[in-house]
């Protein structure tokens, strides 16, 4: 088949959707897919789908179409591929996750990320991490004070904020902290910009509070602006959400893991791209979408594409 195919260049990882904490933005009381840890079998299943993704992907003409360019991709860091461990849980419960992203990083060569709200990553984890040669280390904290950040984190802020200013300084220009602004958050943009800046903490991103694929129901909450219908999803163009149990579901807000595109098990990263190209095409119709007020949903910003024949 002779055609453009739609390149997902960012694995986001689900090492577990366990969590040491309850945010209040966070919609866990609507997971009903299983709950637990990634296994190292899983893991090796991953690592082993992912290499010749990487190498599917290294050397080939990207097209962007919304920028009307084309790139030639590298490989290594130079790769737009790369790894995020996120998902549903907090990924330093995981015991493996520092070595984990050491594999990725030594193995496969492509930058591999993490998020965490940050109460673990303390200095004996942070010398893992450095060991590991993690790429960025983006740490959620939804507040600018102990009193705003606990209007919606059940977190010491104490802890989180001396963590977050320990790894800066031990990790500098590699710790990112990305804020979440409820519509009752008593904080503005301005005032985290404000905030980190002086403590020369990166802002990887300044964020609504939107409703997970309209699991979140809380007006109290959220912020984000509603989305008009539409039958495409940047989040699915860009994204490749990998479970902990090795299934590709559509994204993270599939809670009740509805939307399987594929398992890694049994599929290789460049078919379900085709599969999800298909997708695409004809707008996804996913239960979820409707409701959805994802920011990133509308953005056809970065999507990638590459010709082929096979």
């Amino acid at each position: 088949m002779k055609g453009s195919v739609c390149i997902p260049y960012i694995f986001d990882l689900e090492v577990t959707n366990l969590c040491n904490t309850e945010c209040a933005f966070c919609p866990r009381e609507a997971i009903t897919r299983p709950k637990g840890r990634m296994t190292r079998e899983t893991f090796e299943l991953f690592l082993k789908r992912l290499t010749p993704y990487a190498q599917w992907v290294e050397g080939q003409i990207i097209h962007l179409p919304h920028e009307k360019a084309s790139v030639r991709s590298g490989r290594g860091e130079e790769s737009p591929v790369r790894v995020l461990m996120c998902g549903m849980g907090e990924c330093l419960t995981h015991p493996e996750t520092p070595e984990w992203v050491g594999r990725i990083r030594s193995e496969v060569g492509v930058r591999a990320s993490i998020v965490t709200n940050g109460v673990l990553l303390d200095e004996a984890m942070m010398q893992r991490f450095i060991a590991a040669r993690v790429t960025v280390i983006i740490v959620s904290v939804p507040g600018v004070s102990r009193e705003t950040y606990s209007r919606t984190m059940k977190l010491d802020w104490d802890t989180v904020l001396a963590n977050v200013r320990r790894a800066s300084e031990m990790l500098p220009g590699r710790i990112e902290v990305s804020v979440t602004i409820p519509r009752d958050a008593g904080f503005t943009a301005q005032d985290a910009v404000a905030f980190w800046q002086p403590l020369g903490v990166r802002i990887s991103g300044i964020s609504p509070c939107h409703n997970r694929g309209g699991f979140m129901t809380d007006e109290r909450l959220l912020s984000g602006e509603p989305q008009r219908p539409s039958r495409f999803c940047g989040v699915l163009a860009r994204h490749f959400f990998t479970a902990w149990d090795g299934r590709v579901l559509s994204c993270c807000h599939d809670l009740r893991g509805e939307n399987v595109i594929g398992n890694i098990r049994t599929d290789e990263y460049a078919d379900l791209a085709r599969r999800k190209t298909a997708i695409m095409d004809t707008g996804p119709s996913f239960a979820i979408c409707p409701k959805c007020d994802d920011p990133q949903r509308p953005d056809r910003s970065g999507i990638a594409q590459v010709h082929v024949l096979d």
